[in-house]
Formats: C-alpha cells, structure tokens, sequence
C-alpha cells in the first residue's frame, strides 16, 4: 500500500510540472517567437521558388517574406541572410506555411509538446521496470525546468525534432525481424540527416551492428534513404537549394568567427512594427507583463570557452582538426574497451556513444551555440533512464546533477548550464562504455 501511495504520489508531482510548464510556456509562445518566423519565411521562399539562403527583405517586398531581423540595411553589402534552417526542414513547412504567423505560434507549442509525448511514451516503452520509468518521468520533468526548454520554447526553435527523430529511430532499428520498422527507421534517419547533416556521425557507430540484420531488412532500410536522397540532389531545384545553403553556411561561419564583416545588427521593427500576420504589439506586452521570459542563455561551443580560459581567438581549422582528434580518440577508446571485452556492445550503448559523437561535432562548431541547442541531450538521456540499473546509481546522480545545473541560475558561478552540458556529455559516454553486450533485448 506505501509503494502504490508513494508512486500516486510521484505522478503527482509529475502531473504539478508539467501543468506549470504550460501555463509557462503557453505565456513565453506569446510574446513573439522570433526564430519560428524565420523558418516560417524560409518555407515560403521555398514554395515560391525563392532561394532563403540569399534574401534579404526590403521596404518593396511583400509582408509574407518579412522577418524583423533578415531586412536588408540600406548600403550594406556584407549581410548574411537570418534563415537558418535546411531546405528539407522548410519542406516540412509547407503544409502550415500560409497561415498566419500568430496562428502557426499557435499550432507550433502543440506540436513541441506532441513531439515531447512521444518522446516520452518512447522511452516509458523501453523501460521494463516502475524504477525505469520513473527515471523517464523524472527526466522529463526535468527538462521542463532547464533553460534550454524555456528557451526553445521562448524562440519557437525546431532542435526537439533531433532527439526525437534520434529516438524514433533507436525504437524502430531495435526490431531486426520486421520490414515496417525497418523503412520507419531508414525514413527516421534519412529525415534526420536532412534535418541537420552533422548528425550523419550518429549513425557512425551503428555499422557495427550491419552484419547482425537480414539482407532483405537493410534493403528495406535503405529504399527511403535513397528516395529522398535521390530527390535532394537529382531535381536542379532542391540541388541549388542545397548548394546555396552550403554556401550560405560557409559565410555564416566567417561572421560568427569574425573573419569577415559581421552581419549588421537587427534592423527595428520599422514595417509594420508586430502588428502583422496576427500579431499585436499590446498582446505580447499584456503577456510579457504576466510572466515575463528571462533569457539565461550561455554560448557553450568549445571556441567559446578556449577564448574565455585563454584570452585569444582560435580559428576554423583548428577547430575541425580538434573536432576531428576528439572523435578518433573516443572511436579508439571505446573500440579498445569493447575488444578488451571480447564482446560486441549492444545497441544501447552504441546509440549512448553515437549521440555523444554526434554532440561533439555540435560543441566544436564554429556557429555560435544557444541555449536551445542543449535541448539535444533529450534522446540519449531517455535512453539512459529507460535502461537505469541500480549499480549506475553513481553516475545518475552526477547526471541529476548536471540537469539541475542546467535549471538553476547561480550568480556567483559562471556557465553553470555549459559546465551542467559538460558534465552530460561525459557521464553519458562513460554509460555507454560500462553499458556492456546489449541488456535491451526486450523486443
């Protein structure tokens, strides 16, 4: 009777944060979401034939393009475009595109809640035992709380499509018998890479594991990879897409890196201020009055921290070539540990060290590194919790506490959330590495 009050109790409290996380985030989605325009007019370029990597909007231009901080300055020659996003993510758009902004803000927190739920149901799949799930619901609960959330949430950014197309494909590459989940997982990939290319480093690991699988089941696997593969780069218009966007990334890499001229500051929102597309300047300030959103972001890319420690810049090739040693030692140590063993890991501890692979390349990046960006750990720390064993215990409570380091704002400690990411990172890789042959045969 004590365990079974004692777990009513814990849904409870789990139930408590997430009704406050939102009425929090349903307030923070109202005061303009600057991010989710841009990937919005990005989407519509694309639909009207219009390359977003090259635009820049101006007084003459129509209202469905305009983005407060992609205006071309008057004079300026040296901006870079504000649209981020890649021409796929744009593609998955379309369907919502032509609404109204404010309406699209509307549908946008539904959606990252959905995507959450399925993440979390994921994971809760996994577990097999109530202390399994519970550390689900807890870390779920605890990513409401971080910054990272608050700010994603805030900006209407996209990165929850990562951890949870990570996610989707871990569930459905498990099951090595079945043709369906072997396309789910070949569509979940492809998606993902077209998503975020970088994150093909993810799939990296996962080689180890081809000699296991049917012949019949990879063929499957690969016929989505190769369709919309095909299609990115065989019809001249997705190609150009793709060329500009590449393009684009290498200008954007010199103004983050100040190696050219910086794009010039955001423009003021001189036409037609926020009253456009349904948004209305009062709504956002009535809101703002009500719970006002406190950005607490730090930039945690590598760069970053070499010139706060050393006092000097670093450069792009240096960059990628640590990047690059940095992956080769973990490939090395982690291929030495598993040899040692005389065993083939599992495939839980090969999608703990993918995922941390995959996150390496996004410390080293040359891009300025928001807050948001910490939202990624999700995946791999489901996946964590839904396979906790009680001798881990150790470094679960380093993990708990490398998320409240990510919630908490301490004035006295500098880059708490970096050091909480840091933190993440290695406690996930040392998981993977003491994870052993695969524990997650429950198919």
């Amino acid at each position: 009777m004590l365990a079974k009050t004692g777990w009513l109790l814990f849904i409870a409290a789990f139930i408590t944060v997430l009704a406050w996380a939102v009425y929090r985030d349903r307030e923070f989605s109202q005061q303009y979401s600057t991010d989710l325009r841009n990937r919005v007019t990005g989407a519509r370029l694309e639909m009207d034939h219009i390359s977003p990597y090259t635009y820049l909007w101006k007084q003459t231009d129509p209202i469905r393009y305009y983005d407060p901080v992609n205006v071309l300055q008057p004079g300026s020659n040296n901006q870079v475009s504000d649209i981020t996003a890649s021409p796929f993510f744009h593609h998955l758009l379309t369907p919502i595109a032509n609404l109204p902004e404010r309406t699209i803000s509307r549908i946008w927190l539904p959606v990252e809640y959905l995507l959450l739920a399925i993440c979390t149901c994921i994971g809760l799949m996994l577990a097999t035992r109530r202390d399994q799930k519970a550390m689900v619901l807890v870390t779920v609960a605890a990513f409401l709380l971080t910054e990272a959330w608050k700010m994603h949430i805030a900006k209407g950014q996209y990165y929850l499509f990562i951890p949870f197309l990570a996610l989707l494909f871990y569930f459905f590459f498990r099951k090595e018998n079945n043709l369906w989940c072997a396309a789910a997982a070949g569509l979940c990939a492809i998606m993902l890479i077209l998503i975020r290319p970088n994150t093909l480093i993810f799939f990296l690991p996962f080689l180890l594991l081809v000699k296991k699988y049917p012949l019949r089941y990879l063929a499957v696997f690969f016929l989505p990879v190769v369709v919309l593969t095909t299609w990115s780069l065989a019809s001249p218009q997705e190609r150009s897409l793709w060329l500009d966007y590449k393009t684009f990334l290498g200008k954007g890499v010199k103004a983050h890196q100040a190696m050219g001229n910086a794009p010039a500051s955001p423009t003021a929102l001189t036409y037609p201020g926020l009253d456009y597309e349904g948004w209305r300047m009062k709504d956002i300030q009535a809101s703002y009055a009500r719970l006002p959103y406190d950005d607490h972001s730090e930039n945690g890319n590598v760069f970053v921290l070499f010139e706060k420690i050393f006092h000097r810049k670093t450069n792009v090739t240096i960059l990628n070539t640590a990047c690059i040693a940095c992956i080769a030692f973990l490939l090395c140590l982690y291929a030495w540990v598993y040899r040692s063993r005389a065993a083939m890991p599992g495939i839980l501890s090969i999608a703990l060290f993918g995922f941390c692979l995959y996150m390496v390349t996004d410390l080293f990046s040359p891009v300025w590194r928001h807050q948001y960006y910490t939202i990624q750990w999700l995946c791999p720390l489901l996946l964590a919790a839904a396979n906790y064993k009680p001798s881990q215990k150790k470094w679960f409570i380093l993990l708990g506490l490398a998320m409240a380091l990510n919630i908490l704002n301490i004035p006295f400690m500098k880059m708490e959330h970096t050091i909480g990411e840091y933190l993440i990172l290695g406690m996930l890789l040392v998981l993977s590495l003491i994870s052993g042959p695969s524990p997650d045969a429950h198919q």
